[in-house]
């Protein structure tokens, strides 16, 4: 990286005693890492705990991580545990359909064009929120953190043919969603 430390270097010398490294590894993740959450979880409060409670877990259990390994996947790895868990504890599941009702609501819309971005946006998000779990978490993973396939299969822990399937699968599935919930304009 061009001036920057990588995850791996930032990470070892905060187990070497450099605590401010630490800090480092949460404001560069912080946004990122929360967006992934909150796009599984749906709900931002909730999001929010969950990546708290993922650098937790990596401060706590900091030395498990080997150097050889890559910082990112590990990372998104404990969230995605983590984010199934609060999904796993929630007796009843808000479907991203409510939650997308409810952001249109609260949007004071300025003019056609930001209403048409707004309905396709949802739209958008009530497809994704219809994809099975595995396929839903491979396409998060790579459409909006940005994860390569090799890291996704390792976030997982799935082969990467399974990921590219699963990926192909998504795609599908989306293409199919959105052709039936297409909305034509007059």
């Amino acid at each position: 990286m061009s001036g920057e430390a990588r995850d791996e270097e930032l990470f070892l010398k905060f187990l070497d005693g450099e605590k401010d490294m630490f800090a480092a590894l949460v404001k560069r993740y912080e946004r990122p890492l929360t967006n992934f959450i909150y796009r599984l979880l749906g709900n931002k409060a909730e999001a929010e705990d969950v990546f708290q409670e993922t650098f937790l877990r990596v401060y706590e259990k900091g030395g498990r991580f080997k150097g050889e390994r890559k910082f990112r996947p590990w990372l998104y790895k404990i969230a995605l545990n983590l984010a199934r868990s609060s999904l796993r504890k929630r007796h009843r599941r808000r479907r991203l359909e409510n939650a997308a009702a409810r952001d249109l609501a609260e949007v004071n819309f300025s003019s056609t064009h930001e209403t048409e971005r707004m309905e396709t946006a949802a739209i958008i998000k009530k497809a994704v929120g219809r994809l099975p779990p595995r396929q839903k978490e491979v396409f998060v993973l790579y459409q909006y953190q940005g994860l390569s396939y090799q890291e996704i299969a390792q976030v997982l822990n799935r082969k990467l043919g399974t990921v590219k399937s699963q990926m192909h699968f998504a795609l599908k599935n989306l293409k199919n969603s959105l052709d039936r919930l297409d909305v034509s304009s007059e």
